[in-house]
């Protein structure tokens, strides 16, 4: 989540498919509270939000994955935006701006483990799962 002038922001995933064709994709989701939807009435009356963001799908492939030293990003069509690599607790290890349909990133300085990759483009963000062997 994060605040800014407009409201509060929550995002997050569904659960990974964790076996058959679908491991490892997620659907991610991203509402705008605005502060009326975050008023307190004095009981516990569930919030609501409101105009929630609309997301827009990448089509994105990563290979290989699981990946060595390196791994590809492809994203069909142009886009600008910035890749995040997270860990598996959600800190951000790196962050690289790009301007291109691919994108190949240096994964020699991180020990293997599972990690996040988190695209972000003007109208769009996408989450993808990405192991390192």
């Amino acid at each position: 989540h994060w605040w800014t002038p407009r409201g509060l922001y929550v995002g997050g995933l569904t659960e990974a498919a964790l076996v058959g064709p679908n491991r490892g994709s997620f659907d991610g989701f991203v509402l705008r509270l605005s502060a009326d939807d975050l008023a307190t009435t004095g009981d516990s009356s569930p919030v609501s939000a409101s105009d929630p963001v609309a997301v827009r799908e990448l089509a994105i492939s990563l290979f290989p994955n699981p990946a060595g030293d390196w791994l590809q990003l492809r994203l069909e069509g142009q886009y600008s935006g910035h890749v995040e690599l997270l860990d598996a607790g959600g800190r951000r290890l790196q962050r690289l701006p790009f301007a291109a349909s691919s994108l190949r990133l240096d994964l020699r300085n991180y020990p293997r483990g599972t990690y996040y990759l988190r695209i972000v483009t003007a109208g769009a963000t996408a989450t993808r799962m990405l192991v390192k062997q």
